[in-house]
């Protein structure tokens, strides 16, 4: 009759033991699937702050392109009422003119 073996021999491991390595493995597999989620998921972030910030940024070119042609509009508008005072001012010096003949 061979002697009983002993636990915590190289051929056995109790369930115990067993159970906490593979624990232990779960813990370090899924640290590092974490680990490289978070990467991932930084990544994305930056992604999504890069076109969040190009729509604002476009929104803004597009609002200063307007106030632009709003001004050259504007400017358009005070030069032809330049013009529109200097012709009626010539127009009354030539009627002024041809009264004092």
């Amino acid at each position: 009759m061979p002697p009983p073996r002993q636990p915590h021999t190289a051929e056995f491991v109790t369930l115990r033991d067993y159970i906490d390595l593979q624990i232990d493995t779960i813990h370090k597999s899924t640290a590092t699937a974490y680990q490289a989620l978070e990467k991932q998921l930084d990544g994305m972030n930056h992604v999504t702050k890069k076109v969040e910030f190009d729509a604002f940024k476009e929104r803004i070119d597009k609002e200063i392109r307007s106030l632009s042609e709003s001004r050259a509009e504007l400017r358009g508008k005070a030069s032809q009422t330049s013009v529109i005072i200097a012709t009626v001012l010539a127009i009354v010096s030539i009627i002024l003119r041809l009264i004092g003949m």
